[in-house]
Formats: C-alpha cells, structure tokens, sequence
C-alpha cells in the first residue's frame, strides 16, 4: 500500500549510529587546508584531527551504538545480530553500527561441542531421600 523504498533495502540505520565520520568540511595540515574525509590519506589517520573528525574513515570505531538498526526486515541491536554474526558483519551498516561486536566476533562464536555439566553434576551430593547427603557420587 505504501512505497517505502527502505524496506527493500537489506540494511539501514534506524537510529544514529555513534561512530560516524563529519559530513563537513574541516582544516589541517600546516596550510590549514579545507578537507573531507574521504580525501584524508590512510597514513595522515595517525593526525589527531583527522582521528577525530573521521573515524570510522580511520577505522577506529571502537563502540557499539545504542539503538536499533535494520537488517533483513527485522529491527535488530548489536548484542541480537541474525548469526552468523560474521555474516551480518559483512553489511557496511551493522560494521558501522556494531563496530565494537564485529571487530570482535571471532571471540562470539560458540565452542565446537557443548560444555558438559554431567561431571559437576555426578559429583555434587545427594539431597534426597536420604535424610543426610552423601559425599560420593551415586551410580
């Protein structure tokens, strides 16, 4: 019934994302030069202005932003990725958005196998029928 052009695209922000780069001009170098930030070279990432004013350009986004972003037709936080995160991570949005979580998210993914409780479990005491627990496991 509406056209919303948004909802057929893949991904797009809901909300602001935190780290951003400044969509306006600003001066540096020692000729106070007007420049953007996609006219900042990589190696002048390390002057503290250009850091400043374009990090995500810098590639020092180091934070997740608040709020939602969408993804798949779904409204979605950083910490509620669709998984695997890897692959959401691929989206220049979500990476923008959830610098902090896709920069990690080799340290997201589950182990291989499951952790096993059984060893605590066989070894904690019995608390009933018996009117005193046990010590020892029980077999």
């Amino acid at each position: 019934q509406y056209n919303m052009p948004l909802a057929n695209s893949r991904a797009f922000f809901w909300d602001m994302p935190s780290c951003r780069d400044s969509p306006n001009s600003f001066s540096a170098g020692k000729k106070d030069e007007l420049r953007i930030c996609s006219s900042v070279l990589k190696n002048q990432c390390k002057w503290s202005v250009n850091k400043d004013t374009c990090p995500l350009f810098c590639g020092i986004c180091a934070t997740d932003s608040d709020g939602k972003l969408w993804i798949d037709g779904n409204l979605t936080t950083c910490d509620q990725l669709p998984v695997p995160v890897e692959e959401s991570c691929k989206l220049p949005e979500s990476e923008q958005f959830c610098a902090l979580t896709c920069r990690d998210k080799d340290k997201l993914q589950p182990t291989s196998s499951p952790t096993s409780l059984s060893s605590i479990v066989t070894l904690m005491p019995s608390v009933g029928p018996f009117a005193t627990p046990s010590y020892a496991p029980s077999h």
